[in-house]
């Protein structure tokens, strides 16, 4: 982006990066130039645009690295009261993401790229019971479908269903729940009355009693098997359990536990803001589109948020061939100083055009003969929990001569 005191201000496209040779970073931090064949290097393909120049990750990596030296927080938690927390799976350690704007959650499962968790309202015999959508990145609950039961554990069930721990009078059920009518089947009783966790881990049915302690449970008729009847809790409080990639079977509720699969005990791990865990999950990178462009563009978003994948990013609207500029940021609340988002249109003479994204790294473009620009990122490894936006600048006939397009945030997979 050009500096703000630039009244009309076009995409510059130097030679540098018409050649398919080096690139250079426009409006960067260092401004200098690049090796594409340099070591940890990668591209991304500009499929529509004849410039197809070579890009790379490796000026954004260094330019974070100060900036999210975060713990990893690799696991997404909520709380009783509605809290949703992010919890690093080696230390325990949790941090707020934000208040889900429900609250009675009690579980917490991921069934493809959607999280659900349950809603409850009321207590006792008017208690109402919900199942909710959870966004990765922002932590708010959506309500999706009301419910019949009182769910404690829940785990993907493949397709459309989840695998939940019910509630019951007498022993607790393990039944199944449709995403798309909120039906609940009975598989069958799981033989304990104090269920309260459960994950898949390792294909094998997981459970937590407040009695027994770690329980391995049949999916097919629900009946649960005492992990070793001799040990029960050991005094330890555990509401939710979840599988880490790293072989580990994690629970807790005021803190963070590792559980030996053998011998059902749990190992303190450490402990964060959080004091009533009730779900835990790996945590998704996704991206979404944010705001609202001008003059007719928009900016949109495909494919895997995860390090090693392919970030897609489409623009349409834009005027046949036109010359653009696609900037990646490390902020949407500051430009320069200024606060984001930022009416533009006292700046560049444009219509209700605003700026959404910083502007770290910068890459031009070029729209083919229907006005649609195409860039390709190919996201390299070790990037894990990068967070960053996106934003697109073209020539237009329309006010100030420019369109801007709404913003686009990544956050990858942990």
């Amino acid at each position: 982006m050009p500096p703000l005191s630039a009244r009309r201000a076009v995409p510059d496209i130097p030679d540098s990066c018409r050649s398919p040779g080096g690139f250079r970073v426009l409006g960067g931090r260092t401004g200098r130039q690049f090796d594409p064949d340099a070591r940890f290097a990668t591209t991304a393909a500009l499929p529509t645009s004849p410039m197809n120049p070579q890009l790379s990750f490796v000026a954004l990596l260094a330019a974070s690295a100060a900036a999210q030296s975060l713990p990893l927080q690799d696991l997404i938690a909520v709380e009783f009261d509605g809290s949703v927390i992010a919890v690093d799976s080696r230390t325990g350690r949790g941090d707020l993401i934000a208040p889900s704007g429900r609250a009675g959650h009690n579980c917490l499962a991921r069934l493809g790229t959607q999280l659900y968790t349950t809603e409850q309202v009321g207590t006792g015999a008017q208690a109402q019971f919900f199942l909710n959508t959870v966004d990765d990145l922002t932590g708010q609950a959506s309500r999706s479908l009301p419910i019949t039961r009182d769910l404690r554990g829940l785990e993907s069930g493949g397709g459309f269903n989840l695998i939940a721990i019910a509630d019951n009078s007498g022993n607790d059920q393990l039944v199944r729940v449709n995403t798309l009518t909120g039906t609940i089947t009975v598989i069958g009783s799981t033989g304990f009355g104090g269920v309260q966790a459960l994950a898949l881990h390792a294909g094998v049915f997981y459970a937590w009693d407040t009695t027994a302690g770690l329980l391995r449970i049949d999916h097919l008729t629900g009946a649960a098997t005492d992990v070793n009847p001799s040990v029960g809790t050991t005094g330890v409080d555990i509401q939710c359990l979840a599988s880490v990639d790293r072989g580990k079977l994690l629970g807790g509720r005021r803190s963070l536990y590792s559980i030996d699969l053998t011998t059902g005990v749990p190992s303190l791990m450490g402990a964060g803001v959080y004091n009533d865990l009730r779900g835990l999950e790996d945590r998704h990178g996704v991206h979404y589109p944010f705001g609202q462009g001008c003059n007719g563009v928009s900016l949109s978003m495909t494919g895997n948020a995860s390090p090693g994948s392919t970030i897609d990013v489409a623009v349409i609207g834009q005027r046949r061939n036109a010359p653009g500029t696609l900037f990646l940021g490390f902020s949407d609340s500051e430009y320069q100083g200024v606060p984001l988002p930022l009416l533009l249109d006292n700046f560049l003479g444009t219509n209700l055009c605003f700026l959404y994204s910083g502007s770290d790294l910068v890459f031009p473009t070029a729209a083919n003969g229907f006005g649609i620009a195409t860039v390709s990122i190919a996201v390299p490894r070790f990037t894990e929990g990068l967070v960053f936006h996106m934003q697109h600048v073209s020539t237009s006939t329309a006010a100030g001569g420019l369109a801007f397009t709404n913003g686009g945030s990544v956050r990858l997979r942990l």
